[in-house]
């Protein structure tokens, strides 16, 4: 019933959006960016920006970047605008909704790129009320199965003419807040939570158990999230040892992602879920160990650099049912029901990891960013 109300509403709005008028602006060319999704998505998209800035030098840039990324917003500033997609209230909200949609005719965009690989419908939709002379989206290009990192180059090459050369770390904290948190000189970020994607989260035992590890190594661990993921971190916690929990800090509902990649910068590395933070970690140069189930492996993660990217992984999951780049059979999965190519990750093969990172950063020649 929901989606079909959904339907109706956005129906209504298409129609209405063809009595809008779309501005004149003689002598300007306005260039539109729609790139709405995850945060993950947006710090793989993000390095490729400097690019469309190139080539579109003498146009006026708009990027829509979701809401969640407002606290990385000083990284953006050689682009004209940025419309700030709220995904709540576009859900929720009817004149949000309307507002947002008859924007999209009514500034009158010359050219809308959409350098999106998985496309939304109501994207779609967004593009057609756009009604740009020139739209571009993945149709377009021409792409094999390859990273999204790369995908992103593929489409920067296709608009710009050059493939973009992207060096890591592709963020730069130094114009963002700082927070101190006075921590200790050498910790770990654990993150556990994956937002509202359960399926993907690794179980909390299997979390302390690598806390624990961490703590054997003298490594401090640094529990975050957001506020709705406090009660994963402290139920971590609370089945700890009661001589690790005095050692473990926790900043879960404490920090935003400036605050984050401040944190992550200054760590020795990132252990956790494939989110947004994890791409964060890469994206600032701090190593990283991603869990990372079947539809995450080889798609988003690892890339960059491989000797210190890691990714732990099922081997089985990624063949015949699972194949690389889907979560096959996740609708299928019950609430709180954990995806098999995560589940099926060891606190073994984890281990190994981290003794794998550890080795790396202290036996071998690295230096670290900070």
């Amino acid at each position: 019933m929901r989606s079909i109300l959904k339907a109706i509403i956005d129906s209504f709005i298409s129609f209405t959006s063809l009595f809008v008028r779309s501005e004149q602006h003689p002598g300007e060319r306005r260039i539109l960016i729609l790139r709405k999704d995850g945060l993950g998505d947006c710090l793989l998209f993000y390095p490729t920006l400097s690019a469309y800035r190139e080539f579109y030098k003498d146009a006026k840039i708009t990027l829509v970047f979701p809401s969640i990324f407002k606290p990385l917003a000083p990284l953006l500033s050689d682009i004209d605008e940025v419309i700030w997609f709220d995904h709540g209230a576009f859900r929720n909200y009817f004149a949000y909704r309307k507002s947002f949609m008859h924007d999209l005719k009514r500034k009158g965009y010359d050219v809308v790129l959409y350098p999106v690989f998985s496309k939304e419908k109501i994207a779609e939709r967004m593009l057609k009320t756009a009604n740009a002379p020139t739209t571009v989206t993945f149709d377009d290009v021409l792409t094999k199965e390859i990273s999204e990192f790369e995908r992103n180059l593929d489409f920067a090459e296709h608009i710009t003419g050059t493939r973009p050369e992207i060096k890591f770390p592709t963020l730069s904290t130094s114009r963002l807040h700082q927070k101190d948190f006075n921590l200790p000189h050498r910790y770990v970020i654990v993150f556990p939570g994956t937002s509202f994607a359960t399926y993907r989260r690794w179980p909390n035992e299997r979390f302390a158990a690598i806390i624990e590890t961490l703590l054997k190594h003298n490594l401090v661990p640094v529990l975050c999230g957001s506020s709705k993921e406090k009660e994963i971190t402290t139920s971590i916690i609370g089945s700890l040892a009661p001589s690790s929990k005095e050692r473990v800090i926790d900043l879960a509902g404490m920090t935003d992602f400036a605050d984050m990649a401040h944190l992550l910068e200054k760590a020795e590395f990132y252990f956790g879920s494939d989110t947004g933070i994890l791409h964060l970690a890469v994206a600032v140069g701090t190593p990283a160990i991603g869990i990372i189930g079947s539809g995450g492996y080889r798609r988003f993660f690892p890339y960059g650099d491989l000797a210190k990217n890691r990714a732990v992984f099922d081997p089985p999951s990624m063949k015949g049912a699972f194949p690389i780049g889907t979560w096959d059979g996740a609708e299928k999965l019950a609430a709180g029901e954990i995806h098999p190519s995560i589940l099926n990750i060891t606190t073994e093969a984890a281990g190994r990891e981290i003794d794998y990172m550890i080795e790396f950063l202290y036996q071998k020649p690295y230096e670290k960013t900070h």
